[in-house]
């Protein structure tokens, strides 16, 4: 994205990325990408993974204990994990707050993980957490992921420039979004965002 766009073209952008993206980590590659429904079957034929903790580098990370097991929990946990860090990414910014939880095959963590980039590079921020996750539903799970329907609110925010003069503003918004995980080299990792 051009530095020069306004923050609010970066915001809505990003949120029709978010919103349009598939979930990558729960197709077969023969299937193409479609969006997840919340009629989905909360069931598979697959068995559920086992529990087991991760390596102590999700405890660098700043994973919480709950996040760091590989069972249906441990993934809701680090979902709500996640959307604390990608909030907080937006704040500080920091792109690396969601890079460092993401799988290199998510497209809508590096779309977030872009935003966060241009704020730091145009000394912005946002001045509330962006985004606050209500209640998550199984829709499906595999081997080794989970997808979650995602109940969100998009806060009322103001985006300002580090000294504190407001840019923009965005009102309170809910929307509805799929979210998957992958348990990646020991931890969960976000694999996809979609509608």
């Amino acid at each position: 994205m051009p530095r020069d766009e306004a923050p609010g073209v970066r915001f809505a952008v990003a949120s029709a990325l978010v919103g349009a993206l598939a979930l990558a980590g729960c197709q077969s590659p023969e299937e193409p990408p479609s969006a997840a429904s919340p009629t989905l079957s909360a069931t598979s034929a697959s068995p559920s993974p086992t529990a087991t903790p991760s390596p102590s580098a999700s405890e660098a990370d700043g994973v919480p204990a709950a996040a760091r097991e590989k069972t249906e929990e441990g993934a809701e946990a680090f979902v709500r994990h996640f959307m604390v860090e990608a909030s907080k990414a937006w704040t500080v910014p920091d792109p690396a707050l969601i890079e460092r939880h993401a799988t290199d095959k998510c497209g809508a963590c590096a779309d977030l993980a872009s935003v966060a980039r241009d704020l730091e590079a145009d000394g912005h921020r946002y001045d509330t957490d962006p985004i606050s996750l209500e209640e998550l539903t199984l829709l499906r799970e595999s081997s080794d992921g989970y997808a979650f329907d995602a109940q969100l609110l998009e806060n009322e925010v103001d985006v300002v420039t580090l000294s504190g003069t407001v840019v923009e503003s965005f009102p309170e918004r809910a929307i509805t979004r799929a979210i998957a995980v992958k348990w990646e080299e020991g931890r969960w990792r976000l694999d996809g965002i979609g509608e």
